[in-house]
């Protein structure tokens, strides 16, 4: 069963009632911050995601002990920082991490206000004014264009499935531009922009009385105790490859990568962007399926004596490394980077990935 999850205040997930403004009842208090989506991401997981992995097992699996109600989570951009940071509090709920071109910074944590509406009428000016900005049709083309290698993948051009009906493709701005044209969202972008990070203190298994510390997104990724892919558009001019290499020297510094009870693996998408799951999606399912049908090496739902039940573990799962795949819009290469390769940055790569994160 696979989940696909809208954030608070992105796409078509508002509170009832929203005020342009921010001020209504509904949303007194609330700040859309990565701590407020990350209690929303794991009430989700718990309480949805969970029960309907055990409610859908059959009752073979059951009488195996094959049930695994750990989920493997998939994120692009800020939502690859959100599911590091849930597998990093939450352990025990997640089988793999997939990071898909992941942002390792989010929240501006402006001083003056911590985001929580309604907004200061200066706050409230100036995200009104930006977001007014940047919802124009003609900067959100720009911003694609940057984000994308191809533009086919974005103008509707072809049928990216989002519209069964029709035979062609739907514009992925008018899309974008489309979910902004609600209530509410003058107010979450004023919030988004001054809200800080996730918390440090939210992170900690111990209490802490003092202020929250921003999180450390290299220190926080290197403590992961799951399996991780990153799966990166190696033309993407924000998450550059210099940032999946830091990334991937990280997992790599790990105690548990060393002695392969974790696998830390890094494939490169080339002709790709910033949303590889987007703009190649045939390339992306041929190396994620396998990754998620593998198991770690430590997994106690995998039953060695049965042949049929055997499962590669995910450090040995074949990756494709070395194939080159069709889009619709392009050819996509896929490449496995080597550890070897990742620690070898040069000093500009060195001085950009560790200013970011």
């Amino acid at each position: 069963m696979i989940y696909g999850i809208d954030y608070l205040g992105q796409g078509n997930s508002w509170p009832t009632n929203c005020d342009d403004d921010g001020l209504s009842i509904n949303e007194c208090g609330l700040a859309y911050s990565a701590d407020t989506w990350l209690d929303q991401l794991e009430g989700f997981i718990q309480e949805i995601v969970v029960p309907s992995c055990c409610n859908s097992s059959d009752d073979d699996e059951k009488h195996f002990g094959l049930v695994d109600t750990r989920v493997h989570l998939v994120g692009n951009s800020v939502g690859g920082y959100l599911a590091t940071m849930i597998a990093h509090r939450h352990p025990y709920l997640v089988s793999s991490l997939t990071l898909l071109n992941a942002t390792p910074v989010w929240g501006l944590n402006l001083p003056g206000w911590d985001g929580k509406l309604p907004p200061p009428p200066f706050p409230r000016l100036l995200g009104r004014t930006l977001f007014e900005s940047i919802r124009n049709e003609d900067v959100i083309d720009k911003y694609l264009e940057v984000a994308y290698v191809n533009r086919e993948a974005f103008d509707g051009t072809f049928n990216d499935g989002f519209n069964d009906k029709d035979k062609m493709g739907r514009p992925l701005g008018k899309m974008i531009r489309a979910s902004t044209e609600v209530k509410g969202g003058h107010a979450a972008f004023a919030s988004i922009l001054w809200s800080a990070p996730a918390s440090e203190q939210r992170l900690s298994t111990y209490n802490n009385d003092g202020p929250a510390m921003s999180v450390n997104f290299y220190r926080t990724l290197s403590a992961i105790k799951v399996d991780v892919l990153l799966l990166f558009g190696a033309e993407d001019p924000w998450c550059t490859p210099a940032i999946a290499k830091r990334m991937h020297t990280a997992l790599a510094s790990s105690s548990l990568s060393l002695d392969r009870l974790s696998a830390r693996r890094y494939i490169s998408l080339e002709n790709v962007g910033h949303c590889p799951n987007h703009e190649a999606p045939t390339a992306l399912a041929k190396v994620l399926i396998p990754w998620l049908g593998g198991t770690s090496s430590t997994s106690s739902n995998c039953n060695h004596d049965d042949e049929s039940r055997s499962v590669t573990r995910r450090s040995d799962v074949s990756l494709l490394s070395g194939e080159r795949l069709c889009e619709p819009w392009g050819v996509v290469s896929i490449r496995e980077i080597p550890i070897e390769e990742s620690r070898n940055l040069n000093v500009l790569d060195r001085i950009v990935s560790s200013i970011i994160g």
